[in-house]
């Protein structure tokens, strides 16, 4: 399943139409009609807007089409947390492959460091 697949998906469950999404996202209507039929890739922060407006995290729309598929559930919520720190946003931004032993090694890391 594609990213725009999901994102339709979501949508659907939601009863939203992609109007109201575009609107709640803060895009245009063609975008996100390009997003759903794989057109365009919306860039991470628009991703975690669509996201944000749908209920659920970028990692859950990015799903099997991305280095997330590998994560296990318990580490999606602090791979979201990471992702709010400035530091980190621009790492996970450029890696293409983000696996479970490095986000563990950050996540350990960070605890370290703000003890």
């Amino acid at each position: 399943m594609t990213v725009g697949e999901r994102i339709k998906l979501k949508r659907e469950e939601l009863e939203l139409s992609q109007k109201e999404l575009a609107d709640k996202a803060e895009v245009s209507y063609s975008f996100m009609s390009d997003i759903e039929n794989e057109k365009k890739k919306p860039s991470l922060p628009t991703l975690e807007k669509i996201a944000t407006a749908l209920n659920c995290t970028s990692a859950e729309l990015l799903g099997g089409d991305s280095a997330f598929n590998e994560i296990p559930d318990d580490l999606l919520e602090p791979l979201e947390l990471l992702k709010l720190r400035p530091e980190l946003k621009a790492l996970l931004k450029t890696s293409s492959k983000v696996t479970k032993k490095d986000i563990e090694f950050v996540i350990e890391y960070l605890k370290f460091k703000d003890k």
